[in-house]
């Protein structure tokens, strides 16, 4: 675990590097490479997990697989609407505050849900848990981006608005209470599995933290936000490859040992 992460966060922190060197020629690219890359990782999170769904008996790893492929989604349409984008001709400026919300509010719950459940061992089909999210998701597009019924999130030239901030709150305790839930029941997870995912909640509070307070989408703290969010995408892949190659050795072991009796 230690030498092979090790080589990983130096690649990681290269990346960052050449990234943030980014920022200082054009902050539009900059946003789009670090959420292109955290889409990249949700979306390989959940390939993952699609391809290995057979030998797979972990409703954890499958509940954030499936989590992290519709919080792709949502970051996806966030990078469009983004303020200054221009990809969609859009009336409204909030709209890319209304998806980065949905996104987090998606990984947040997903990874709470995945947690309960997995304490109280409920079983769960794959199939079904990307049918539930899929009609979910349809529900809030409509609502958010079809009919418009939610508050500004962010007003161009003032700010963040108090419902976003409220909104972020609510998203930080969900993720506090999915550490909280870990701390009290670390043998819900192996070792390496639960040391990477605590360390990628961890980090994802500090980055939704960071968003409550920046004025405008250039600020500092917006652009540490957002190499926080890099390296808790990093480490929540590490929780859940983790996962499935223990699971896949196990299948591995029983088909061994099935083909010599």
């Amino acid at each position: 675990m230690g030498r092979t992460l090790s080589y990983k966060l130096v690649i990681v922190a290269i990346i960052l590097l050449g990234i943030n060197m980014l920022h200082f020629y054009n902050f539009l690219i900059f946003h789009s490479i670090v959420e292109l890359y955290c889409i990249a990782v949700a979306i390989a999170v959940f390939t993952l997990v699609w391809n290995l769904r057979d030998q797979i008996n972990h409703t954890f790893v499958l509940v954030v697989g499936v989590g992290y492929l519709y919080t792709g989604l949502f970051d996806f349409i966030h990078i469009l609407t983004f303020e200054g984008m221009n990809v969609i001709p859009l009336t409204e400026s909030h709209f890319d505050v209304d998806s980065w919300l949905i996104a987090r509010y998606i990984e947040s719950i997903s990874i709470l849900l995945a947690v309960i459940l997995q304490k109280f061992k409920v079983n769960v089909k794959l199939d079904f848990l990307i049918s539930v999210y899929l009609v979910i998701s349809i529900m809030i597009f409509y609502i958010t981006f079809i009919n418009d019924h939610i508050p500004n999130g962010y007003i161009s030239g003032s700010g963040i608005t108090q419902f976003k901030i409220m909104n972020e709150l609510i998203i930080c305790v969900f993720l506090g209470l999915t550490i909280l839930i870990l701390s009290m029941n670390k043998k819900l997870l192996k070792k390496n599995t639960l040391v990477y995912t605590m360390i990628a909640l961890v980090l994802t509070l500090l980055s939704e933290i960071s968003f409550m307070f920046f004025s405008n989408k250039s600020d500092w703290i917006f652009i540490l936000g957002h190499n926080i969010k890099v390296l808790s995408y990093f480490f929540t892949y590490s929780a859940i490859s983790t996962v499935v190659i223990m699971e896949r050795r196990i299948d591995q072991d029983i088909c061994k040992h099935s083909h010599w009796l």
